[in-house]
């Protein structure tokens, strides 16, 4: 019980350094926990960030922003036209995906904790 606590305390203290100033200078919408899918001929047409989230982007889907995931998954089959930035997650490239900007994965622990949809703000 002890050590949930500590790793959870340690993951909300790593969320904090890395998101906010990405939230700042990226303002978006935000998601937190989930199951987010973007289907084919869907376009997200700003930054997104994802918190313990499963996020799906379909081939001849896009997202025209940058995308910030924290202790999130990212199933990439379409476009991101900016930079991905995933600390703590598990980033799945297909074939048909493109990026144009940077890929950017940080890992400490590496694990991921996956939460149901708790909100979602435009």
């Amino acid at each position: 019980m002890i050590r949930g606590l500590v790793i959870l305390s340690f993951a909300a203290i790593l969320l904090a350094i890395f998101s906010v100033p990405f939230m700042a200078l990226h303002p978006g919408e935000f998601i937190l926990g989930g199951h987010y899918h973007i289907g084919s001929g869907e376009a997200l047409k700003e930054n997104v960030s994802f918190y313990f989230a499963q996020v799906t982007v379909d081939e001849g889907a896009s997202v025209n922003g940058h995308v910030f995931l924290f202790s999130s998954t990212l199933d990439l089959r379409g476009d991101v036209t900016e930079d991905i930035h995933a600390f703590e997650s598990d980033l799945t490239l297909r074939e048909s995906a493109h990026v144009d900007g940077k890929i950017d994965q940080t890992d400490f622990i590496h694990w991921t904790l996956l939460l149901p949809a708790l909100a979602q703000v435009p």
